[in-house]
């Protein structure tokens, strides 16, 4: 038998080695004088001391410094026969972590800002660290807290064990760096579970999914590192084509092939220029764009005639999550209208946010609007557990670039284990945006195995 409670964790200044825990909270549960507390991958051998009064739990001085608690705050605990467990504690791992309590991640100190105050709504330890914080030897993270006291927050620098759970925010670049493979893998030899621990690669995610025929019906057919002829016969069985780099982001160097009688014409952007050219052969039109480069580390991608507004293409970016009990959930969608003469919906290059209700009011009729909602979010949910299924790592955050056609069908373009959140500026997503957020958190305690509670009065 288990008992889940959330509340305070305070200290005894008075005692050594033990628990202090209200004789309402271990009744028919913790049977035993001695048990095993945890707190994140740290634990100790604890003596248990029923009190009566209002409900609570205090450890010793001692245990508190052992397990290096950081300060009085709100956790989960999770009580059986022989264990306390406390938590969770979860750390959100990136690279450019500074030792300025002003601004500990630089300019995007408010990025994870906002993602630690969910703490608010769920309780737990969350921290941000980087690399160069971490020492193995003591297995030890000098993390970044925000604490917030009546409505203000500042940032405090605590040291805490190795923790139950990371959401990797480490970007493409710095994933490869030897440092940041290395920390990845110490953790996880520890116990740690980590979450979305690698950048999605375009070919490599369609590969693992393509083959599920749940998922394929939402994918356009892609060719890796095509041929001269594969891109021919691609253009001539769909009359447009999109080349993306495998390992792209932001829509950078992506290139749209359209087939025309009168030549093969071409849009991209070069140095934030967006261009259309006309080529006489597919040949010139390599030659120019690629400048004889190989095209090993792109893809071919059919193209679909999406939905459009003003002639300009539409295409959705919708994030999912998984929740406190690990299963998927739609948390939010937007509209991106692709900028004047740009081939993607990326800000930079032009595109445009707009309310995902209000696009497909004007685009759909009436009776057609619940129906196109409901295959989106199948489209999503399904294409979620798949990438989840075919992966051996955690993944509990995605955002999906889904194209709509002009009859409705949802297209997967792409999947991005680490998503940009320029989307939650639009004033229709704000609500959505403290929920996309509080998710990981949930995710977390489900990982860690807090999915019920009570709370502690």
């Amino acid at each position: 038998m288990k008992k889940l409670l959330t509340g305070f964790i305070t200290e005894h200044t008075q005692s050594s080695n033990k628990v202090f825990i209200s004789q309402d909270i271990i009744k028919d549960i913790i049977k035993d004088d001695w048990i095993t507390i945890k707190y994140g991958r740290e634990k100790a051998k604890v003596q248990v001391v029923p009190v009566k009064g209002k409900k609570s739990i205090k450890l010793s001085s001692n245990l508190w410094e052992q397990l290096s608690i950081p300060f009085v705050h709100q956790v989960h605990f999770a009580l059986s026969r022989d264990s306390l467990k406390i938590g969770p504690l979860v750390g959100i791992f990136t690279t450019l972590v500074y030792p300025d309590l002003n601004a500990p991640a630089g300019k995007r100190t408010g990025f994870y800002k906002r993602y630690l105050a969910s703490q608010k709504e769920v309780s737990a330890s969350y921290f941000l660290f980087g690399p160069k914080d971490i020492s193995f030897s003591r297995k030890r993270i000098n993390g970044y807290f925000l604490k917030m006291n009546n409505g203000q927050s500042t940032w405090e620098r605590h040291t805490v064990p190795f923790p139950d759970v990371i959401y990797n925010r480490v970007f493409r670049i710095g994933e490869k760096m030897k440092h940041v493979i290395q920390a990845k893998e110490i953790m996880q030899r520890e116990g740690t579970k980590i979450f979305n621990p690698f950048c999605f690669n375009k070919w490599d995610i369609y590969q693992r999914i393509v083959h599920d025929s749940k998922a394929r019906t939402y994918l356009p057919e892609t060719i890796l590192g095509p041929s001269k002829e594969q891109l021919k016969d691609l253009l001539l069985k769909y009359k447009m084509i999109y080349l993306k780099p495998v390992e792209g982001y932001m829509g950078l160097g992506i290139v749209k092939m359209y087939y025309r009688p009168n030549g093969i014409f071409c849009r991209y952007n070069r140095k934030r220029t967006n261009y259309l050219k006309r080529f006489s052969s597919l040949t010139a039109a390599l030659k120019h764009i690629f400048e004889s480069k190989s095209l090993k580390g792109y893809i071919a991608q059919q193209g679909i005639q999406l939905i459009q507004l003003d002639d300009r293409a539409i295409d959705l970016r919708v994030h999912t999550n998984r929740d406190r009990y690990g299963r998927w959930k739609m948390t939010a969608v937007a509209a991106k209208m692709a900028g004047k003469g740009s081939v993607t919906t990326h800000i930079r290059t032009g595109g445009e946010v707009f309310s995902f209700d209000d696009v497909i009011a004007r685009f759909f009729s009436k009776e057609r609007q619940p129906i196109v909602k409901n295959k989106l979010e199948e489209a999503v949910l399904t294409l979620s557990e798949s990438i989840e299924n075919h992966l051996p790592e955690y993944v509990g955050d995605i955002g999906f670039d889904i194209g709509i056609d002009q009859e409705g069908h949802p297209w997967m373009f792409e999947a991005n284990s680490q998503p940009g959140r320029h989307i939650f500026a639009h004033p229709s997503l704000r609500e959505k945006e403290p929920l996309s957020r509080r998710m990981i958190l949930d995710f977390a305690l489900y990982l860690s195995n807090f999915t019920t509670k009570e709370l502690i009065t």
